[in-house]
This record gives C-alpha cells, structure tokens and sequence, in this order.
C-alpha cells in the first residue's frame, strides 16, 4: 500500500512538472519577438528627424534670397532695374552684354574712366550696354546737369537718395561686400547672370578683355 501511494504521489507531481515546463515556453516567445521589432522603430524615428533638419536648412536658405525692384533715370526716361540674387534684368536693355559702373563725380578717377565706357560702349553698341550709375552724390544740381549732358548714352541716376542707398546695400549684399564699398564698382552681367566684378579704378584694357570673353 505505501509502493502505490509513493508511486501516485511521484506521478501527480511529474505531471505538474510538465505542466509547469508548457506555460512557461510562450512567455519567452514574447520577448524574443518585442527585442526583433525595437531596433526597427529606432531606426524609422531618425530618418523622420533627418529630413525635418534638411526641410529646416532649406527655408533658412530661401530666407536669404535677394530680389529687389528699382527705378533707373537715363536721358530723361525711367526704366525698371530688378536685381534677384545674382541676376539681374533691364527693361531697356536687349544685349547680351549688361554692364553697371557705380561712380561718384567728385573723384577724378571716376570722372577719367568714363569717356572710356563710351568708347567700349560705341564699340559694342549691339553686344554691350552701360549703365554708369551716379551714388552716394552730393553734387550741385549745375554740375550734374553738364555732366549728364556730357554722358548721356551711358549716365543713370535715380531719383531719390533713398532709393539711392538702398540699390548700393543691395548690390553689397549680393557681392557679399562686407567692408565700405569702393567706387568706382563695375559688374559685367552674361545674359543676365553675374560674370565678373571689380572694386576700385581698373584699366579699361583688362575690362575690354572680360568683356571679349564673355562675348566668345
């Protein structure tokens, strides 16, 4: 009677045993699954944050774009001058060739450079237009007067000092002139594009060579 009782005894608890051993085998299923699929969502989240910081640099970049409208006076007549970074358009002006001359009258360099820019003009007239830009001017109306009739194929002004000072920041920011701008500044513009830039008096004869290239 003992042998059958010790051996029901070793049986039931065998059979919980087993049973034991079966509820335990789904439990580490789950966490093998939960550990496969973590890395995965770690990895979607970054790509999510990478593209928000480019979208984030590209409207920074388009914040700092340039584009301004301005009134240019020649020969008694206005037209419209528009500046979009480093682009540039005239109405007035068809030629494929687009050159700007910022000068000030009161400096004899200034004043010597531009019977030359006539010249390059007269040699160039259907390739190449000039706009001898008056800033920064404080001159008596007289002396302005003679001298736009002196120049006038190539003298531009406009009309405020406002706008004035406004045009020179701007193209000051465009050439990413940070220090005092130094006159006279001339830009050659190819098709509408900046071609090349100079600061201070330049030998006719090296604008002449800039200009022949960008024409070939």
């Amino acid at each position: 009677m003992k042998k059958t009782n010790i051996l029901l005894i070793s049986l039931i608890l065998f059979l919980l045993g087993c049973e034991n051993s079966k509820t335990e085998k789904p439990h580490i299923t789950i966490e093998n699954t939960t550990e496969i699929f973590t890395p995965q969502n770690t990895t979607d989240e970054n790509q999510t944050t990478k593209e928000e910081s480019n979208d984030d640099q590209k409207t920074e970049y388009t914040s700092e774009s340039i584009k301004e409208t301005f009134t240019l006076n020649i020969k008694q007549n206005s037209t419209m001058l528009t500046i979009e970074n480093k682009h540039i358009s005239i109405d007035k002006a068809e030629t494929p060739l687009i050159l700007l001359s910022l000068f000030n009258t009161k400096s004899a360099q200034h004043r010597v450079e531009i019977p030359y820019l006539m010249e390059l003009q007269k040699k160039y007239k259907n390739r190449l237009a000039i706009f001898s830009i008056l800033v920064n001017q404080e001159e008596k109306e007289e002396v302005l007067k003679k001298f736009s009739q002196d120049f006038s194929n190539i003298y531009s002004f406009f009309t405020t000092k406002k706008e004035n000072e406004h045009f020179v920041q701007t193209i000051m920011k465009v050439l990413e002139i940070k220090e005092k701008l130094t006159l006279p500044l001339t830009i050659l513009y190819k098709e509408g594009n900046y071609y090349i830039h100079y600061e201070g008096p330049t030998p006719v004869e090296m604008i002449e060579h800039n200009i022949e290239e960008a024409i070939h």
